[in-house]
């Protein structure tokens, strides 16, 4: 099944006694935007089904509690039904009338733009897809797409031709703190804008987040990173301004000599920034403001059912030797464990001797040698050397 499908259908279950889930969908046309949550709250005190509105007509909203015996839900294909209120992908008809404002409509999806993802982020969670205890999970279901329909509120009649979009959250607990933004609604382009900055809870702790997905036409730009500061350097997500720079060191012989990477073109630098640019951190010097290599971010694949992820780096040849490259991965190393990762991998040939005894210094345990693990540049097979090193081998206080 698809991800896009799994976190569209209904995560609850009949034993959860503290949980929250809900679906958002909201319409924008040039008379009237109506923003709807459907959804169902489970709590020692009380569980129930929802519909909340917020409509521009009125400017007023409005949460209409029913019974759990009045939500049924389906997948495959996927729907939500409340009495005669009926919510699918495709689809959304309203009939409330036992509210403060009086809704009914019938209206249809279609020419969805979905949120681009890559392995390290799959979905708007980033890597936190993959941690299976968060307190609260988040999901674009659609960008934008154009929505067309009528809506009467209040007797009030609108024929509907505009945009929507849907997301949703489910969980135990919403963050403690958080800003939240989302507008579909531009004169001069197809835009779409989504921000949250939330004081994540996570197991025993709490971390400050951000993610924010712009979508300007077809080009979609995604922030998920957050910038650490060190000593002398600055880490940070990549924008389209590094690319040249980033270019010439990737496609230097001192990096792809010891790296499975082919040389790139101008574009190809581009692609990799804009699609994947929360899988790596910049690294940049304070003084100067010079790029000077980069660090990347990846799942482990090969441990199973294990909060794991690998790394992998380079550096422009000019700055060897001056420590730069162990600031940057020891910072970016507490910066993950902090975020509830058990144990980070990172390889190397076996040629790469400088880069094993880095790993070494910062605590990597050698695990073994894949002889002709992997082809690197030139089609030369190289022995693959695999390190990790655990979170309690780590000082988080460094």
């Amino acid at each position: 099944m698809k991800i896009e499908n799994t976190e569209l259908n209904l995560h609850l279950k009949d034993s959860d006694q503290r949980l929250f889930e809900g679906w958002y969908f909201k319409i924008v046309d040039c008379k009237i935007s109506l923003a709807i949550i459907v959804g169902i709250s489970k709590t020692i005190e009380k569980s129930c089904a929802f519909i909340q509105t917020l409509d521009t007509y009125t400017n007023q909203s409005q949460m209409i509690e029913y019974s759990l015996d009045d939500f049924q839900w389906g997948k495959d294909p996927f729907y939500i039904r409340i009495k005669n209120n009926f919510f699918t992908k495709e689809q959304i008809i309203l009939d409330l009338d036992n509210g403060l404002v009086d809704i009914q409509g019938n209206l249809k999806n279609s020419q969805y733009t979905k949120l681009e993802t890559t392995c390290y982020a799959p979905t708007i969670m980033g890597p936190f897809h993959y941690l299976p205890f968060l307190e609260c999970n988040h999901a674009i279901i659609s960008l934008r797409h154009h929505i067309t329909g009528s809506l009467k509120v209040n007797n009030q009649k609108f024929q509907i031709i505009g945009d929507g979009y849907i997301e949703k959250d489910w969980g135990r607990s919403f963050p403690q703190d958080y800003l939240w933004l989302q507008s579909n609604s531009c004169k001069e382009k197809e835009a779409s804008l989504f921000l949250s900055i939330a004081k994540i809870p996570l197991l025993a702790c709490s971390f400050q987040g951000l993610i924010m997905n712009l979508l300007v036409d077809d080009q979609q730009i995604r922030v998920a990173t957050e910038t650490i500061i060190t000593e002398r350097l600055i880490l940070r997500s990549p924008d389209n301004n590094d690319a040249q720079t980033l270019l010439k060191i990737h496609n230097d012989m001192a990096t792809l000599k010891f790296n499975a990477m082919t040389k790139y073109e101008f574009a190809e630098m581009i692609r990799d920034i804009e699609r994947e640019h929360d899988m790596m951190y910049c690294i940049e010097l304070k003084n100067s403001n010079n790029v000077i290599g980069a660090v990347f971010i990846n799942p482990d694949r090969l441990r199973y059912r294990v909060n794991a992820l690998s790394l992998s780096y380079y550096l422009d040849c000019r700055y060897y030797r001056n420590g730069y490259m162990y600031e940057a991965l020891q910072a970016i190393i507490i910066k993950l464990f902090e975020q509830e990762i058990d144990i980070i991998s990172a390889r190397v040939f076996k040629e790469n001797t400088a880069s094993a005894r880095l790993l070494e210094k910062l605590g990597f345990q050698y695990e073994g040698c894949l002889r002709m693990g992997v082809t690197g540049y030139q089609e030369i097979v190289h022995d693959d050397f695999f390190y990790s090193i655990l979170k309690d081998e780590v000082n988080l206080t460094v």
